[in-house]
């Protein structure tokens, strides 16, 4: 999310800058926000041994607005563009809109506007090298709720990787959120009570972290990182958590409940760095 006065926060393959507040902390949910990205599949995957052209990628947006979800736009950055120049447009002008939010790069006008403008064509053998070490496509969005000013817009840049390789990345499925670190109680449809610290789990479904070889020929495993959002009074503690790594880490995030009965909403989005992305989102009350 690209505005004036923006924060950036930059991981391996995906890139958000948001906008906030100074007063506003990034777990708070008071305006329309992009909160994640997912790419189903995860990346843009050509197999080199194989003649079989890359699926299309389609991309989902998990929002927030305070009146109900806002209307997401995407577009194909030109690939010259700077795309966090406060002048550059990106949907808009300096984009090629993708309907639906779906990336084709074997679509013909998809294919003509990388190589015309950018001089990128994926099927030319010069770009192997570059398609093996992975290609990132910028991939401008657009969400709005209609409400006037800075509050219900949100622009943003996606970054899409494009990649050779017989093994493409997966997302990650994130299927529960506990209470403690009970298994036996999930968190939707909790009742917690007022002005208590409480901690919550995620849980990854089998297989979601993967090993990998990376563009050096090292094999190295997905280092899984949380991010917490609420709506409501209450507190969020830990905004970013992470799945253990080599030891080191905590999946868990601590939320203070607020002093005043109310329903909350949470979002969890989970990330493995190489683009691979998944959410999950609960309601609870807090009160007696």
């Amino acid at each position: 999310m690209r505005a004036l006065s923006c924060l950036a926060v930059a991981f391996a393959v995906w890139l958000v800058v948001a906008c906030t507040p100074d007063l506003e902390r990034q777990s708070q949910l008071l305006r329309v926000r992009v909160l994640a990205i997912r790419a189903d599949p995860a990346e843009v995957a050509f197999d080199p041994t194989r003649s079989i052209p890359p699926a299309p990628v389609r991309l989902t947006s998990l929002t927030y607005a305070p009146d109900g979800g806002p209307e997401v736009s995407y577009a194909l950055c030109r690939p010259g563009a700077n795309v966090y120049a406060q002048d550059v447009q990106c949907p808009g002008a300096d984009g090629l809109a993708l309907d639906g939010g779906v990336v084709d790069v074997t679509d013909p006008t998809v294919a003509n506007y990388l190589a015309t403008d950018g001089g990128l064509s994926l099927t030319d053998p010069a770009f192997q090298p570059q398609l093996a070490r992975g290609i990132l496509l910028n991939v401008g969005y657009l969400a709005t709720d209609g409400t006037p000013g800075d509050r219900g817009i949100e622009r943003g840049v996606y970054q899409l990787t494009v990649r050779a390789t017989q093994v493409p990345n997966q997302n990650p499925r994130l299927v529960e959120i506990f209470v403690g670190s009970n298994p036996a109680r999930p968190l939707q449809g909790e009742r917690l009570p007022l002005k208590t610290k409480v901690t919550f789990t995620p849980l990854l479904a089998p297989g979601s972290v993967e090993t990998y070889v990376d563009a050096n020929g090292q094999t190295q495993t997905e280092m899984l990182v949380y991010s917490w959002f609420a709506t409501g009074q209450g507190k969020v503690e830990d905004f970013r958590s992470q799945e253990p790594f080599q030891g080191v880490g905590k999946r868990e995030s601590d939320y203070t409940t607020a002093n005043a009965p109310e329903v909350v909403t949470l979002y969890v989005v989970v990330r493995d760095g190489r683009g691979g992305t998944d959410w999950i989102i609960r309601s609870f009350s807090v009160g007696p």
